[in-house]
């Protein structure tokens, strides 16, 4: 019983220190990635509720951008429809950002240009994950925490040079560490046990 208890106290432990860290870390990021829902399939075609030019996430953009070209493309794509784009898209479907906006990004006129290019490869590389990284890491804000913790004590080089070898821990640092193992280790055995309902 007292392992079940435990299992359950660590547990939630774990999870609300995880959801604590997560919180901390989200609010500058948030934003970006709410951004882009703007350029998914269904909004960027859509005829109702269709998000303006000014709305698309420009932070992730590269520098060199022509808007002016952009914005020509935007407003030239919400005449298209999903079959317009890929004879297999329809209306309600879940259609993949990526494959759209390949899709897209291969449509070519009568002269064989391809006028969606640009608007194709700037969405592409929004949603390519190192350019949200990119673009919500730019500001980034150590905490006072951080700062307090960045000493000389965080170099190799200030310790006895016969420890090199060892992990620098204290006690408390060793108990946390168990713990956390422990409280990991349940948690993991607790979700195989509840895998198959």
């Amino acid at each position: 019983m007292r392992n079940s208890q435990w299992s359950v106290k660590g547990n939630t432990k774990f999870l609300i220190t995880l959801t604590h860290q997560l919180l901390e870390k989200l609010p500058n990021n948030v934003t970006t990635i709410q951004e882009l829902r703007l350029i998914a399939p269904n909004s960027a075609i859509a005829s109702v509720g269709r998000p303006r030019f000014e709305q698309l996430p420009f932070d992730l953009a590269v520098p060199d951008i022509d808007i002016d070209k952009l914005e020509a493309q935007w407003r030239s794509l919400g005449t298209l429809t999903l079959k317009d784009i890929n004879p297999e898209f329809s209306d309600g479907m879940e259609i993949d950002s990526v494959k759209f906006w390949g899709n897209v990004r291969q449509l070519s006129n009568a002269i064989g240009e391809t006028p969606y290019e640009q608007l194709a490869d700037f969405c592409l590389k929004a949603l390519t994950l190192p350019e949200v990284l990119k673009s919500c890491c730019i500001d980034f804000q150590p905490s006072h925490d951080m700062l307090m913790r960045f000493t000389s004590q965080m170099y190799e080089s200030t310790r006895n040079p016969k420890d090199l070898g060892t992990p620098r821990q204290t006690s408390n640092s060793t108990a946390e560490g168990e713990d956390l193992l422990e409280m990991i280790t349940l948690f993991d055995n607790d979700n195989e046990s509840h895998d198959c309902l």
